[in-house]
């Protein structure tokens, strides 16, 4: 009997700056032990992973060249619900080049559960994008990246997400500068307010943020009080 032992995967990266960085979702590249990167032109090179972040699923790989074309990164704070957007990528490892795709921005600020923990602040799109697009740019009609396409609901149909530019620029400037990204401790996790939370709870507001865990040695747990205490009682919500 023949085994085959080969165990290859296929995701899309944008080319971020001339000497060779290129971003990338973090799953394309996750286990990998050789990464290859081709470009538009047919060059192959060898790259080698500069960082990762697993909470926004980015990732920023560098190849050895110079002077490479690079695309822009735009602002995905000025699109709106309604406008067009195209995704590029490399769709089912097809030969022949990148896919293009066109759709719409169907919504803005979704939150998607994964199996890898939550990913935030995604524009949701129904421009197909299929296995092989993840790592690839959601780019407006201006030629400028408003995301990063990364994840799909495959029981749906025209549900893409993409990691918002906006989310993403901070993120791969420090996986450049530091190898990893550098945050800030709150010590709670929450849930965000929709109508029906806010109605089923009683709140006056529709948006925002519930607490729903506080961790007794963190900085939000200590804040609320100058020596640490917290003399009021935590009434825990059966539906949280």
């Amino acid at each position: 009997m023949f085994f085959d032992f080969t165990d290859e995967g296929a995701g899309t990266g944008v080319v971020i700056r001339p000497d060779g960085y290129i971003v990338t979702n973090f799953h394309v590249i996750q286990g990998a032990n050789d990464i290859q990167v081709t470009l538009s032109n047919g060059k192959t090179y060898d790259a080698k992973i500069v960082g990762h972040d697993i909470i926004t699923d980015l990732a920023v790989v560098k190849i050895d060249d110079e002077n490479l074309a690079t695309i822009t990164m735009g602002d995905s704070d000025a699109i709106h619900v309604g406008d067009w957007v195209v995704a590029l990528g490399n769709a089912l490892a097809l030969k022949g080049g990148p896919t293009v795709t066109l759709g719409i921005v169907s919504a803005r600020g979704r939150t998607l559960s994964t199996e890898r923990g939550d990913l935030y602040d995604l524009i949701q799109t129904d421009a197909a994008i299929n296995d092989g697009n993840s790592g690839g740019p959601l780019i407006n009609l201006r030629g400028e990246v408003v995301g990063i396409n990364t994840a799909i609901i495959r029981r749906a149909q025209g549900i893409g997400f993409a990691i918002s530019s906006t989310a993403a620029k901070p993120i791969i400037q420090s996986l450049i500068e530091h190898g990893r990204v550098v945050r800030p401790l709150i010590g709670l996790t929450g849930a965000d307010v929709t109508p029906a939370r806010a109605n089923q709870l009683g709140l006056n507001v529709d948006e925002g943020i519930i607490v729903t865990r506080m961790t007794l040695d963190g900085p939000a747990y200590v804040g609320r009080h100058p020596r640490g205490r917290c003399h009021h009682k935590a009434q825990r919500h059966p539906h949280l």
